[in-house]
């Protein structure tokens, strides 16, 4: 069984995005991930899926 190769997603964490001691928010998880996903499928396609599917 191989391994299957891993996405890497660069996210720029912005001071908004953690709390007082400087540490991403565990709230603001969601937001990467979603970014990450969307750029794994590809926006394009999402952007078609809308489009077309509704």
């Amino acid at each position: 069984m191989t391994m299957p190769t891993p996405h890497i997603f660069h996210a720029q964490v912005y001071y908004e995005d953690t709390d007082h001691s400087g540490v991403v928010y565990h709230a603001n998880y969601l937001k990467f991930f979603e970014r990450a996903r969307e750029d794994i499928i590809g926006i394009d396609t999402l952007s078609d899926m809308w489009h077309n599917k509704g």
